[in-house]
C-alpha cells in the first residue's frame, strides 16, 4: 500500500493538503480533503469541480474525471517511485442557459415572439407608485386574469412590485411620444421572466442597431457555425444575425462573438486529444529514443514491443548454454509490453510483434515520398478497397465468427469435455485436465 502526500497548488504558493494511500482514496474524498483545507470547514462540497494534477516529467497537467483515473495516476506516479503529487482545484461555475425567445401576451390571449425592436432594458428601482398612461384596449380584469396577480397601486396597469430589483425588468420603446412597455418579473428558476403587464401600442420603425444583444447570445448562435468553418468572416455572421434576428451590432462585438467560438472550438480538440493520448497504442523496437520520447510526450498511452526483436536480441545474448542471468534479462522486460497474456483487454488488439506495421510501410510504396495530402488520399483508397474486399469475404462465411476463430472454439470445446470443473466462489472456477490445472476467474475476465 502505496503513500502519497497531496499537495494543492493555489496561485504561486503550494498547499500542503495532507496524506492518502491508494486503497482509501476517490475523487469525492480528494476534493473534499481540498476544499476543508482551503475553505476551514468540514461540510461536504455540494458544487462541481475539475481536479487537474501536475506531471513533473513533462510539465503538463493531467484532468482527473473519475475514480478510475486517480487511481491510475496513483499508479503511474509509483512506477517512477514518486511520492508527492500536486493538484490544482478548478471550481465549475453554473451559468444558466437563456431563453430562446421571450414571450408576450398578444391581445387574444394566445402566445407569440417578442421581435427586436427600437427597446431599451434597465433595471427598475422599487417606488411606492408610478403612473403611465395605458391603452384603453387592456383592462384590469384582463390583467386580474393572471394567476397570482394583485395590484396595490392606482395604477391600471403597472404594479408597485416589492420584488428585488434584479428580479423586475421594464422593457421600453425609445421612441419619442411611444408608450410601448412591457413589465415583467423573474420566475422561480432565476432565469426565466413572466410578462405580467403590456402596453401594446407601437407605431415606431424598426431600429436594427440592438444594445441588448450581447456578445454570449450571438456567439450561442453562431458557435456550431463557427465551429464548422473556423475561417468564416465576420461580415457573414452579422448578414446573418440580421437575416434571422432583424439585429445589427458594431464589428466589434461580432469580432469577439467569434473569438468566443473558436476558444470553446479549441477547449474540445484540447479535450478530444486528451483522451486521444491516453488510449493510443505505440510498438516498437525499444529503441532508446523512442521509449523517452514516448514517456515525456505520451505519458499515459500503452506501450508494446515487437516479441520477434526480444527474442533476435535473447538469441544473440545468451547463445546455446544455459545461463541463470537470461531469466533476469527477461524479468527487466515488464511482461505487459511483450507477452499476450499480459495485455490491457481494453486494447483490442492481439499482435505481439510489427510486422502488420512493416506490410502496412511495404504497401506505401514510392507513395511515401509524395505529399501528406497525396499519401492520405493514397491511404484512404486502399483502405476503402480492403473494406469491401473483406466484405465480400464475410459473404462466405458459415457463421458470425472468421473461420480461423470459429475452428478455435470447437477445437477447444472438444477438448474441455475431459477437463473437471472446481467451483471456487466469487465466480472463481478451477479446471483440472490430462496436463495440469487452470485458474478461471470470471468477473476479470481471465483465465
Amino acid at each position: 500500500m502505496e503513500s502519497f502526500k497531496i499537495y494543492l497548488q493555489s496561485g504561486v504558493n503550494q498547499i500542503e493538503v495532507g496524506e492518502c494511500d491508494t486503497d482509501h482514496i476517490s475523487l469525492i474524498t480528494l476534493i473534499h480533503a481540498i476544499c476543508e483545507k482551503l475553505n476551514v470547514c468540514s461540510d461536504v462540497p455540494t458544487g462541481e469541480y475539475h481536479v487537474w494534477a501536475q506531471i513533473p516529467w513533462s510539465g503538463e497537467k493531467y484532468g482527473v474525471l473519475s475514480d478510475g483515473e486517480l487511481l491510475e495516476l496513483f499508479s503511474l506516479f509509483e512506477e517512477r517511485g514518486l511520492d508527492s503529487i500536486v493538484f490544482e482545484l478548478e471550481d465549475l461555475c453554473y451559468i444558466p442557459t437563456p431563453p430562446e425567445e421571450p414571450q408576450v401576451l398578444d391581445m387574444e390571449g394566445g402566445y407569440e415572439p417578442l421581435g427586436w425592436c427600437n427597446m431599451e432594458y434597465r433595471e427598475v428601482p422599487i417606488v411606492e407608485q408610478e403612473s403611465v398612461d395605458g391603452d384603453d384596449g387592456i383592462t384590469e380584469e384582463c390583467m386580474d386574469g393572471f394567476e397570482g396577480y394583485q395590484s396595490k397601486s392606482d395604477d391600471e396597469y403597472f404594479t408597485d412590485s416589492k420584488l428585488e430589483p434584479e428580479q423586475v425588468r421594464i422593457a421600453k420603446c425609445t421612441g419619442d411620444g411611444c408608450k410601448w412597455r412591457a413589465h415583467g418579473s423573474c420566475m422561480i428558476d432565476g432565469v426565466t421572466f413572466m410578462l405580467k403587464t403590456l402596453s401594446d401600442q407601437h407605431y415606431c420603425h424598426r431600429v436594427y442597431n440592438n444594445k441588448e444583444a450581447k456578445v454570449k447570445w450571438i456567439t450561442s448562435k453562431f458557435e456550431n457555425l463557427v465551429k464548422r468553418n473556423p475561417s468564416i468572416e465576420v461580415k457573414v455572421i452579422g448578414d446573418l444575425l440580421r437575416e434571422n434576428y432583424k439585429v445589427s451590432v458594431e464589428i466589434q462585438k461580432l469580432y469577439r462573438a467569434k473569438h468566443g467560438a473558436l476558444k470553446e472550438l479549441v477547449k474540445e480538440h484540447v479535450n478530444w486529444f486528451r483522451y486521444l493520448r491516453r488510449n493510443l497504442t505505440f510498438m516498437s523496437d525499444r529503441q532508446k529514443g523512442v521509449i523517452i520520447a514516448l514517456q515525456l510526450h505520451f505519458p499515459f498511452a500503452h506501450r508494446r514491443y515487437c516479441a520477434r526483436q526480444i527474442y533476435a536480441n535473447f538469441k544473440l545474448t545468451f547463445k546455446g548454454t544455459i545461463n541463470p542471468a537470461a531469466k533476469k534479462w527477461l524479468e527487466e522486460i515488464d511482461s505487459q509490453h511483450w507477452s499476450r497474456f499480459a495485455y490491457d483487454p481494453v486494447i483490442r488488439c492481439d499482435h505481439v510483434t510489427n510486422n502488420m506495421i512493416e506490410a502496412f510501410n511495404s504497401m506505401l510504396g514510392s507513395h511515401r515520398a509524395a505529399s501528406y495530402l497525396d499519401m492520405l488520399e493514397f491511404i484512404r483508397r486502399m483502405v476503402i478497397r480492403k473494406f469491401n474486399e473483406r466484405k465480400e469475404e464475410c459473404r462466405g462465411w458459415t457463421s458470425v465468427l472468421p473461420p480461423r476463430v470459429h475452428a478455435k472454439i470447437l477445437k477447444h470445446s472438444k477438448e474441455s469435455m475431459t477437463l473437471t470443473m472446481i467451483a471456487v466462489g466469487n465466480m472463481e472456477y478451477e479446471l483440472l485436465g490430462p496436463t495440469g490445472g487452470y485458474a478461471v476467474k470470471l468477473r476479470e475476465y481471465n483465465c
